[in-house]
């Protein structure tokens, strides 16, 4: 009696053991039942030999020897196994076991398009889960508070951190202010944001060396810099920004003067 073992070594690969013909793998072929006989068909047209239903066995991976009492049994149990042979052109038999996890987190399902997917979360959480279309998120609130958390790959996974630690952990170094107040020393490096009509106040005796700041103003608010006795602005555009514009504010270390330039005007 011949025998022929189909044997599964991985999702896509196949090796076939026949006692005549010993081990070989097929890569494009076609399996069909013939004057009830099982026979493999080469793509290119070649038939291999012929075997009887009882010279069969199917081995799943790592698994023992199936046999079957009919080819109707044997063909479901193959198609079900994703066997090569029921590939139709550029079609792969998709069997969702062999790529989906089991975690109960991770359901398939079949829609109406005979397509699968993965459901999002159903409890509305606007969790990782729920983030499946960027354009139907709303906009975030401004200024963030460097506790929200967004999605970034690492090592090859998707992963989540706080936005404060994007760029090395750095905070944003900013301050928004309301109202007239003195420049400070621990405002070197800040972005100072004017959200009301407002004076900010230099004197350059209480400023390190170095000291520097950005300044921007937005809608309806104006701020004019003012010099303490002692210390000398160089701002060729003016002194006043209005709303809607920047400037940079430096204390000079040769001459202690303190330079403003940008977007300011004279009224």
């Amino acid at each position: 009696m011949a025998l022929l073992k189909i044997i599964k070594l991985s999702n896509k690969t196949w090796k076939h053991n026949s006692d005549v013909d010993g081990d070989f793998i097929l890569t494009k072929f076609y399996a069909k039942q013939e004057d009830n006989s099982f026979i493999l068909v080469e793509s290119y047209g070649s038939k291999r030999r012929k075997y009887l239903i009882n010279e069969i066995e199917v081995y799943n991976v790592g698994g023992t020897a199936e046999t079957f009492a009919n080819f109707s049994t044997l063909f479901l149990r193959l198609e079900a196994l994703s066997y090569p042979a029921f590939y139709e052109d550029g079609v792969f038999i998709f069997n969702p076991n062999d790529y989906i996890s089991s975690d109960s987190g991770n359901t398939l399902v079949l829609g109406t398009d005979n397509n699968f997917f993965v459901p999002s979360s159903a409890s509305g959480s606007n969790d990782w889960a729920d983030l499946t279309n960027f354009d139907d998120l709303t906009s975030a609130s401004l200024p963030l508070s460097g506790t929200e958390e967004v999605a970034i790959v690492q090592g090859g996974e998707t992963k989540k951190v706080a936005i404060s630690e994007v760029g090395g952990g750095a905070s944003l170094n900013q301050e928004t202010i309301f109202a007239s107040r003195t420049a400070l020393p621990e405002d070197k490096g800040k972005l100072i944001k004017i959200r009301g009509n407002a004076t900010y106040t230099i004197d350059q005796s209480t400023l390190p060396t170095g000291w520097n700041v950005i300044v921007r103003s937005f809608t309806g608010a104006t701020c004019t810099f003012v010099a303490s006795a002692g210390t000398i602005f160089d701002a060729p555009n003016g002194l006043i920004l209005n709303p809607l514009k920047m400037c940079s504010i430096i204390k000079d270390s040769d001459d202690n003067k303190i330079l403003i330039n940008g977007e300011t005007s004279l009224t």
